[in-house]
């Protein structure tokens, strides 16, 4: 969990609306717009490690329920998996991509400080 804090603060630091705590060293802030808030990494990769499965993405892909499709077809990481071929094994790198909740969190955590800057 330190070495997750470890990386976000090597991926942000300098950004105006980051901040790490020296004496807190799996903590980071975030200076939102109504003022700074205080994140905890502490038991954060355990508690997120949980997996979409690729048949779970193909599934949400292709609901009846337009709003739950588009939220899978609209976003690029899961394009690999809806966009491959029935039956193929799409493998990135000799590995299956996986998405967790910890990588989305990351993902939005890139997206929010693009956002503020």
């Amino acid at each position: 969990d330190q070495g997750f804090c470890n990386k976000l603060v090597k991926q942000h630091r300098g950004h105006r609306r980051f901040d790490e705590i020296k004496t807190k060293p799996t903590w980071f802030v975030i200076k939102h717009f109504a003022g700074p808030v205080s994140y905890c990494t502490d038991g954060f990769l355990d508690k997120n490690k949980d997996q979409l499965s690729n048949d779970l993405i193909e599934c949400m892909g292709a609901s009846s329920n337009e709003f739950v499709a588009n939220l899978f077809k609209k976003d690029i990481k899961y394009a690999e998996v809806l966009d491959k071929p029935k039956g193929a094994d799409q493998k990135v790198g000799g590995k299956k991509k996986k998405y967790s909740v910890s990588s989305e969190f990351k993902d939005q955590l890139a997206s929010l400080m693009d956002i503020v800057d």
